[in-house]
């Protein structure tokens, strides 16, 4: 279990800071499945791009959880699939679970479900799929 990540940390951790530092903190270190769960900074105007990003800093944080190879190097966004949003979006911050589905160390690809949640979400929430690597 890693411990739990304050906005320091993650700014950090992700070499972002504001505005494009979406993710604000961690509010469990970990749960089932290695998944964990991040708050997104309180957006008056979001759209899908930015909580699309927020979902890859998520998946980035969690990345630096599991990869201790990639600590310190540049990842980028290899892909992204299966996103699964079609309402509307609100005001404020929403709160993003990510856990690994599938690690490929030797590749260096790592592909993380996120489920985004919060008002308007549903009960399942809105999943992103994100797939990082490191950068050439």
């Amino acid at each position: 279990m890693t411990a739990r990540l304050m906005r320091a940390e993650i700014a950090g951790l992700l070499r972002h800071e504001a505005p494009a530092l979406l993710i604000a903190e961690e509010e469990l270190a970990e749960g089932a499945g290695g998944a964990r769960r991040f708050t997104t900074r309180a957006l008056a105007g979001w759209s899908w791009p930015l909580l699309v990003d927020a979902c890859a800093q998520a998946a980035g944080l969690c990345l630096r959880g599991i990869a201790v190879e990639m600590i310190g190097g540049a990842v980028v966004v290899g892909a992204y699939a299966g996103i699964g949003v079609d309402v509307g979006l609100r005001a404020g911050a929403y709160t993003i679970s990510a856990r690994p589905l599938r690690c490929l160390a030797k590749l260096q690809v790592f592909e993380f479900l996120c489920v985004v949640e919060g008002a308007g979400a549903g009960a399942a929430g809105w999943p992103v799929r994100v797939t990082l690597t490191r950068a050439a």
